[in-house]
């Protein structure tokens, strides 16, 4: 996917440098298939599925921002 201000983690940090975006994408698309596996694993062993729905999806959207926000800081702040 290429750099769209209006599509994708649309977070201040990835909407303000295309590199930042482009990591916080690339990271989206290596864990979406691990996480998409454990999801259904665990939705088999009838785990709350609400309560799993949830830790995947704060999973899938949490790792890439932070690391994401993690780059951007070293990239502009010198941390």
């Amino acid at each position: 996917m290429s750099y769209n201000r209006h599509v994708g983690l649309r977070l201040p940090w990835t909407v303000s440098d295309e590199e930042t975006w482009n990591l916080a994408h690339r990271v989206l698309g290596i864990i979406t298939l691990p996480l998409a596996i454990a999801y259904f694993i665990l939705s088999l062993l009838n785990i709350d599925f609400d309560k799993l729905s949830m830790i995947i999806i704060g999973l899938w959207v949490g790792i890439p921002s932070v690391i994401s926000l993690i780059y951007y800081w070293k990239k502009f702040r010198a941390i």
